[in-house]
């Protein structure tokens, strides 16, 4: 019999558990991950304060100017590397923000249904939203080592 507990809304890879929006080609193949050489990682056991440290570093590089910092939301300036969402579900999740929009507020749906802004939708795919960032970038992960890529040059 096998003890081996899968938690919902997670996926096991090479041993690993990994949120269910991880993308499966970055874990497959490393490589694939464009680096540059300015670019800055956070990198993080999942709920450590990961948020908190992206914030910090972000203030740094912005020489501490709140204003810059917050004038894109965090998943678009500092995207989470693995994360991906198909596009089915993101067309669904699309269609679910319209249709909040669309029905008489009193409603309330926003308590009950988190769908993110439109804009904010396309920023979990985290290897297309970090390829459109410009240098230096700052990005975020819950990968392990492993599953890092290095080459020197």
């Amino acid at each position: 019999m096998d003890d081996k507990v899968i938690v919902p809304g997670t996926i096991e890879y090479q041993g690993a558990a990994f949120q269910d929006i991880v993308n499966i080609k970055i874990l497959d193949s490393p490589d694939i991950v464009n680096c540059r050489d300015d670019d800055v990682f956070v990198v993080s056991y999942p709920k450590a304060g990961t948020t908190w440290a992206i914030e910090i570093v972000s203030l740094i590089m912005n020489g501490g100017d709140v204003d810059a910092n917050h004038a894109v939301p965090q998943p678009e300036r500092n995207p989470m590397l693995e994360s991906y969402i198909s596009r089915p579900m993101l067309t669904l999740m699309y269609i679910m923000k319209k249709i909040q929009w669309l029905l008489p507020s009193f409603l309330h749906l926003e308590n009950y249904i988190f769908v993110p802004p439109i804009k904010g939708l396309f920023a979990f795919d985290g290897m297309r939203q970090m390829e459109k960032l410009p240098s230096p970038r700052l990005i975020k992960s819950h990968l392990p080592y492993k599953f890092f890529s290095f080459t020197s040059t």
